[in-house]
């Protein structure tokens, strides 16, 4: 009898808890991704980049995201970046209403800002990005 209470009791919990997932609206995120090149002589240890969106009938800079990836890439090595967010791409642009359209209107740009080394170094954009 006490199984059957358990069971019972079991079965109520998962219909709540699907019917609060049905209620609630699905979580969304934006994924950013980059793929860097060690062409230099020492080891990275991070990268602090940015991720620009451009009108690409303009090449006004609609809005830019800014990431840091603490990631080791020996030099003459391949990584990708990947960076997960709920920040859209622009103010403008939601996941619920971005189509074909909305997406061919936008041009994604990766400008790396700071390299810093393993060794204590570091290498730092000397001009400012448009």
């Amino acid at each position: 009898a006490e199984i059957d209470k358990i069971r019972t009791e079991a079965k109520a919990d998962a219909a709540n808890i699907e019917t609060q997932h049905q209620n609630t609206p699905s979580r969304y995120v934006f994924m950013y991704k980059t793929t860097i090149k060690n062409g230099g002589g020492k080891t990275i240890k991070s990268i602090d980049w940015d991720y620009i969106f451009r009108d690409r009938a303009t090449e006004s800079e609609l809005n830019r995201q800014q990431f840091t990836s603490d990631e080791k890439i020996a030099p003459g090595k391949t990584k990708e970046l990947t960076v997960v967010s709920r920040r859209p791409p622009t103010q403008t642009v939601s996941v619920t209403s971005l189509n074909t359209s909305e997406r061919e209107s936008l041009k994604g740009e990766v400008i790396i800002v700071r390299i810093d080394f393993t060794d204590g170094t570091s290498w730092q954009q000397t001009q400012p990005t448009p």
